[in-house]
């Protein structure tokens, strides 16, 4: 899911068993699909590994299948946190700045065109109608998929203990490592406090209830997850 941790959790990977993060898919917040020649690539180079947004569809994970692959690990978090997160992204000065990124979400019907010229609030709401539900839908395909072993990891589990999280990960797939290094954060100096290396913010979950209005909050209560430890 977009806003998981998906940045600092690649990096801590890179970090502690060497291995290097390769995107499967066009970039944005949900590409649709998984493209077979980067999936191959990632496949058949040693210490590749293959990142992507694209959901749990029937054709994304016939391919990994396909490619030999059968169990992936999904980050996902309360999508009503990962809405707010996205809101803070988008304000980063370097992706206000990307003429792509607001024209892909635009032809997603993410946002409109306008999006930058709109008051805060207006802002939340867009996101709250056109982005919230997508989010859930990605977790949903990927936990009801039947085609691949999944291993869910929650963002509000990881927060407590990052390392144990990577170690999971890197011990599902049978990775060789001598201890778990967690990328350096450093957020100082940038308008939203966020770390431009790994994506971190503040590291903790809840910022649904913490940065939105009562009434914000009570527009999107409908967006829980219920999702089980294992999956596949």
């Amino acid at each position: 899911m977009p806003k998981s941790a998906t940045v600092f959790v690649t990096k801590a990977l890179e970090q502690s068993a060497g291995l290097t993060g390769y995107t499967i898919s066009e970039p944005g917040p949900f590409p649709p699909e998984i493209e077979a020649r980067a999936l191959w690539h990632v496949r058949d180079t040693p210490n590749l590994m293959g990142t992507t947004h694209a959901p749990g569809v029937a054709r994304n994970t016939r391919l990994l299948r396909e490619a030999g692959i059968d169990r992936v690990v999904v980050l996902f978090r309360d999508p009503r946190d990962a809405m707010v997160s996205w809101w803070h992204h988008l304000e980063r000065p370097d992706v206000r700045s990307w003429g792509w990124h607001l024209a892909l979400m635009v032809a997603e019907g993410i946002v409109p065109p306008n999006y930058y010229e709109l008051p805060r609030d207006a802002q939340i709401a867009t996101l709250s109608e056109n982005f919230l539900p997508r989010l859930v839908d990605f977790v949903h395909s990927w936990i009801r998929s039947s085609e691949i072993g999944i291993l869910p990891i929650a963002y509000e589990t990881f927060v407590t203990d990052p390392a144990a999280s990577v170690r999971r990960i890197l011990d599902l797939h049978d990775v060789e490592y001598d201890e778990v290094v967690l990328p350096a954060v450093n957020n100082d100096g940038n308008p939203e406090n966020i770390d431009l290396g790994t994506h971190y913010r503040r590291g903790a979950a809840g910022s649904h209830r913490d940065e939105l209005t009562p009434q914000e909050q009570e527009r999107i209560a409908w967006a829980q997850l219920t999702v089980p430890a294992a999956a596949g």
